[in-house]
């Protein structure tokens, strides 16, 4: 199967990037009550942000209006980014929960204002082109009862029996339309160069981590643009890219992540490669989701490094996993309440964990993948104590991925951080002489377990185990 864009789209609009997802395997059944709250949540913000806004005077909207009318589908017709702003501004009804990838990717079209769509690659027939219409496609509309043909030059998606998107993005065919048994299919978004708050690659990455982690799917993306218009899709050998572009396989060096149009437009910096033995990498990664925290604060006037930020844990186990006093250090240079600041950072990374969004960090490491993290998948939460520390929660998945990671490793671990101190534990020891069941096996187990813990730290254990559970 392949994926093309005709060159004369890219010649007639400059600058148009089409990112393609190719998803095979996907769970769509059921509906994910975590994505319906992230979809619910962006359009609850958007409403915010455009209440009282002509969308006309958006960049982003004004352009898709311009490309429209270009091939005579203006006046009556309005981009799909365009129809799902407008509904979440009105508010009135929240948009409908059809199924969950088709939820989702509302979600990203609403937050990075681009517009959005897919199509059941098992329905698709043949090969799928973005082209002008000849004028004879023929199709049914989503929605539709009855049969449309295209107009001529209209800017159409279709395969070998007919459009299966109308006027660019405005409608999809019911023919290809996703449902809750589509497996396999292709997710589209579009970006013309209006949009230049968010790193479009960063967009790529954080959809298709979402769609691994919330629909248990492969995922490969690419993106066609001029000089680079089409690529070979292979369902059965797990979807390989074949671009025609010398450049499409080279790693993106500096990635960075952007919560949405109406954060501030400032790139962050290429971060150093890091020498793992210098830094533990979960505080690198620590530092590098407070630094992007911090890059999204509004007028914030913040100009910090990597270096500025400290890491440590909390002598308090209510206080989090680790916790920072950036905002006590910083807040006087900045004239504001070392409070309020620590607030405001912390609001942002809980916005982060909420969103889904994703952070990428240069390392020795050669391949990117290895880099990026999902902040939810990191962390838990955050808040503040105190007048100013912000606390850091480590989330349940990431602890128990460590825990899997170093017993999958060859090498031993070596941690000094007891060493030598004298430690009693006290603990059953099964009873021969009765069938071993959960309730007598739970004391020996989390016995031996804090035993074998406290001993891998440098402890020396004194191990209180009472033969045949007496008195215990």
């Amino acid at each position: 199967m392949k994926f093309s864009v005709n060159p004369k789209i890219f010649e007639k609009f400059p600058g148009v990037e089409i990112g393609v997802l190719v998803i095979t395997g996907m769970d769509n059944q059921g509906y994910n009550g975590e994505i319906l709250n992230l979809l619910r949540a962006e359009e609850k913000h958007q409403k915010e942000i455009l209440t009282g806004v002509e969308l006309g005077t958006l960049p982003e909207i004004s352009a898709w209006r311009r490309i429209y009318k270009s091939f005579g589908s203006g006046g009556d017709y309005r981009s799909s980014v365009e129809t799902l702003l407008r509904r979440a501004r009105g508010g009135m009804k929240p948009l409908p929960n059809i199924n969950n990838l088709v939820n989702l990717y509302n979600f990203l079209s609403l937050k990075y204002h681009l517009p959005a769509g897919a199509e059941d690659l098992d329905k698709v027939k043949g090969s799928i082109s973005l082209t002008f219409s000849k004028g004879e496609e023929k199709g049914v509309c989503l929605g539709g009862s009855t049969e449309e043909t295209c107009e001529v030059g209209e800017v159409i998606y279709k395969d070998d029996l007919g459009f299966i998107c109308r006027r660019w993005n405005y409608r999809e065919a019911d023919r290809t339309k996703i449902d809750k048994e589509t497996e396999n299919a292709v997710l589209v978004l579009e970006k013309i160069p209006e949009i230049n708050q968010c790193n479009f690659q960063d967009v790529l990455h954080e959809t298709g981590d979402l769609v691994k982690k919330l629909l248990s799917a492969k995922v490969d993306s690419f993106i066609l643009k001029k000089g680079n218009e089409n690529a070979e899709l292979n369902l059965k050998s797990g979807v390989k890219i074949n671009a025609n572009s010398r450049d499409s396989d080279k790693p993106q060096k500096n990635i960075s992540q952007k919560s949405g149009p109406f954060y501030k437009k400032e790139e962050f910096p290429i971060l150093g490669k890091i020498k793992w033995e210098n830094i533990s990498k979960e505080k690198w990664i620590l530092k590098n989701i407070i630094f992007s925290a911090i890059s999204k604060i509004e007028n914030s006037g913040i100009k910090a490094t990597l270096d500025d930020i400290k890491i440590e844990h909390p002598n308090e186990k209510n206080y989090g996993d680790y916790s920072t006093n950036f905002a006590l250090i910083n807040a006087s240079r900045l004239r504001q309440q070392p409070k309020t600041l620590a607030e405001k950072i912390s609001e942002v990374i809980n916005d982060m964990i909420r969103r889904h969004q994703s952070i990428t960090l240069q390392t020795d490491s050669k391949t990117i993948e290895d880099n990026r993290y999902l902040v939810s998948d990191i962390l838990e939460k955050s808040n503040i104590a105190g007048q100013g520390f912000i606390n850091l929660h480590l989330s349940k998945q990431y602890l128990i991925s460590q825990a899997v990671r170093l017993l999958e490793i060859e090498k031993s671990v070596n941690i000094t951080q007891m060493k030598n101190m004298k430690i009693s534990v006290e603990y059953t020891d099964p009873n021969p002489f009765k069938e071993f069941h959960l309730g007598h096996l739970y004391s020996n187990v989390i016995g031996e377990a804090v035993s074998r813990m406290l001993e891998v730290c440098g402890a020396i254990v004194w191990r209180g185990d009472f033969y045949g559970d007496v008195g215990m």
